[in-house]
């Protein structure tokens, strides 16, 4: 009865179990997986992610086209029409260029019928001649003809050249904000007004618009379009303001807030090799330690600069919080552990001269008849 109250049997598929062992389940076998399968996945995982991401930003990265833009008015929209095709923001001269596209809607404003799309609204080439005055110059930035539109003599087609109908405005933002980077904005505002060429009335713009397409797509943009009078040449008229403000991407921030990150964390990793430096008494420490943080010295700057679009170093918000401090704290590390690693030297050379000094002592064998079994060598 001892012995069966000592070992329990517990058949199961011919296993026997004892409550005494800890080992209750048979052991499992393991796979090791070697280094070039995990290689392998290892890479085959990193091309998948890269692809994915590349799709996914190349998906939203093409500007909208025209016709696709001008499906959204109305079809029973008649009049002049001026519409923003694309932006050139260059934040560090500060300057904001804009190119523009003088259009025609309706039957009664566009030129031979000759209509950019073939559903919703009828708009295309203007039929009348127009000069374009922007901020009350006094020289028109375009005089547009129809009539210059030249014509194929074997399709009896109109080649619409761009020059004929296309111009460009440049301005100057308002940089306030510009120390916000990568909050930061960007505002400027600009009027039109046209004028007949030849008896110099004044045209009404009925719209302008603009396509939300900046170069390099690291800035948003946002307009508001508003009826005005002004003057231009001593010529009183109906004009139109518009109002632009560019504000950075969201993926532009992201990838900004990112690199931030990034270069905190490798300020915090120098600062720790730094304490690992002085709680280890070895010498060989402080100088792996001294590498390491030289590297974050030289990475942290460069991966400021890689910021997209980012703006020189002079007092930025993210300078002033990041990259300021960063290169500080990082520069403290190497002093603190320049010197931790002098003084472990300084410390090797006075232990080794002290022991040098010291008088050597030599334990001879016990059974020696001596009863002195210890002799001093000076």
């Amino acid at each position: 009865m001892d012995a069966l109250s000592d070992q329990v049997k517990l058949w199961n598929g011919g296993m026997t179990f004892s409550p005494r062992s800890r080992n209750y389940f048979p052991k499992l076998r393991s796979f090791p997986l070697g280094r070039r399968p995990a290689i392998i996945v290892a890479s085959i995982l990193s091309l998948l992610s890269t692809t994915i991401l590349s799709l996914s930003i190349g998906s939203h990265s093409q500007p909208a086209e025209i016709p696709l833009f001008l499906q959204q008015i109305s079809s029973d929209f008649s009049g002049v029409f001026i519409i923003g095709e694309s932006i050139d923001a260059d934040v560090e001269e500060p300057s904001i260029t804009v190119t523009w596209a003088l259009l025609g809607c309706g039957q009664d404003f566009v030129w031979n019928n000759a209509t950019i799309l073939t559903t919703g609204a009828s708009c295309g080439m203007l039929a009348m001649k127009a000069a374009v005055f922007v901020d009350g110059s006094e020289e028109p930035v375009i005089q547009y003809d129809p009539m210059k539109f030249s014509v194929d003599s074997t399709t009896n087609l109109t080649n619409f050249l761009p020059s004929l109908f296309h111009f460009e405005t440049e301005h100057v933002p308002n940089t306030k904000n510009a120390v916000l980077y990568p909050f930061d904005s960007y505002t400027t505002s600009t009027s039109f007004q046209l004028r007949e060429p030849d008896s110099g009335s004044v045209i009404p713009i009925n719209k302008i618009s603009l396509i939300n397409s900046t170069t390099g797509n690291l800035l948003d943009v946002s307009f508001v379009d508003i009826p005005t009078i002004s003057t231009t040449n001593g010529v009183q008229g109906p004009s139109r303001d518009v109002r632009l403000e560019l504000t950075r991407s969201s993926g532009a921030i992201a990838y900004a807030l990112l690199y931030f990150i990034v270069n905190w964390t490798l300020t915090h990793l120098a600062i720790c090799l730094a304490v690992l430096s002085w709680a280890d008494k070895g010498v060989d420490t402080p100088v792996k330690v001294l590498v390491l943080v030289f590297a974050a010295v030289v990475a942290i700057p460069h991966l400021r600069s890689s910021m997209p679009d980012a703006p020189d170093t002079q007092g930025d918000l993210t300078d002033n919080i990041g990259f300021f401090p960063q290169m500080v704290l990082v520069g403290i590390c190497i002093i603190f552990s320049l010197l931790v690693l002098v003084l472990r030297v300084l410390s090797g050379v006075e232990r080794k001269n002290r022991e040098a000094e010291l008088p050597r002592t030599l334990q001879l064998p016990r059974s020696l008849p001596d009863d002195s079994s210890i002799y001093t060598i000076v």
